[in-house]
């Protein structure tokens, strides 16, 4: 059972959740699209649920409190509902939602990646993403991408570890 259990970790926070981040980030690496704009279709929608709720599991399998979890469900699922586009204050509360989920998102894993011997990767990793934002005026796909999987990757791997499984 517990070689199922690796196996279905590993395939989807080194696999699935990559793939699903980089492949569109890739196929619009030269595009103003950002992953806010493709949110209207029900397939990107309930993936990123479905996303949302696997990140919410491995930070529990990694003891973080319940309390913080609420704070985290709440501050995720504020960027889905706020519609960017609309009309400007939903658009500023829009954007406001998603850097103040950055910000705790990032003051939630850089503790655990020190943890686990990973907080390098992840500063290099946020730096790029977020350097590569500045440059091009905005959060594009591919900077929510290279975040996306590399936060995949990361808690994947510091799960594993905890579990001394790798």
């Amino acid at each position: 059972m517990r070689k199922y259990r690796t196996a279905v970790l590993c395939l989807i926070g080194y696999i699935l959740i990559p793939a699903y981040y980089l492949i569109p980030a890739l196929m619009h690496i030269h595009s103003d699209l950002n992953y806010t704009g493709v949110l209207q279709h029900p397939f990107f929608l309930c993936s990123s649920v479905a996303i949302l709720i696997w990140f919410l599991f491995l930070l529990h399998r990694l003891s973080v409190g319940k309390k913080k979890l609420v704070i985290l469900a709440v501050m995720m699922i504020l960027p889905l509902v706020l519609p960017y586009g609309g009309s400007r204050l939903l658009s500023e509360f829009h954007v406001l939602a998603g850097y103040a989920l950055f910000v705790y998102v990032s003051l939630l894993l850089i503790p655990l990646f020190q943890l686990y011997g990973l907080a390098h990767i992840y500063a290099a990793v946020t730096a790029c993403a977020v350097l590569y934002s500045f440059s091009m005026g905005e959060v594009t796909w591919l900077s929510e991408g290279v975040y996306g999987a590399a936060v995949s990757v990361l808690m994947t791997r510091c799960v594993q570890r905890k579990n001394r499984i790798i």
